[in-house]
């Protein structure tokens, strides 16, 4: 993406703890660990030159369809590529209300939920 999107497009995937915002075409765009006012580790929402982290089909940048799944901080993303489609989704791990022990049990990830045809990563 070469252009930034209206800031009303960003999916919020957060674990209470850390916040990362996902770009239309299911980038991580911003992202600060371990503490929100910490420095960012994906900045492309300021610059395109800055980082940026994206799971999804390399033959389709714009997505068929995004929603939260209902209830949940899930963010799913569908994507129709010339020879299938995908869905995946993506989420923060969170602890419930007991404290997360270390940094590397905060997740932050996208992973396929389902998908049809076949499709380049």
């Amino acid at each position: 993406m070469t252009t930034f999107p209206p800031i009303a497009q960003y999916g919020l995937l957060s674990n209470c703890e850390q916040s990362c915002l996902v770009a239309p075409d299911g980038a991580v765009e911003w992202l600060c660990l371990p503490r929100p006012d910490s420095p960012s580790v994906f900045a492309a929402l300021l610059d395109r030159g800055a980082g940026t982290f994206r799971f999804g089909p390399s033959d389709a940048q714009v997505p068929q369809q995004r929603r939260y799944v209902p209830g949940t901080m899930v963010l799913e993303t569908t994507w129709q590529t010339p020879t299938g489609w995908m869905t995946g989704r993506g989420g923060r791990i969170t602890a419930g209300r007991r404290p997360i022990p270390a940094p590397s049990a905060r997740w932050c990830g996208s992973r396929p939920a389902s998908a049809a045809g076949s499709r380049s990563w």
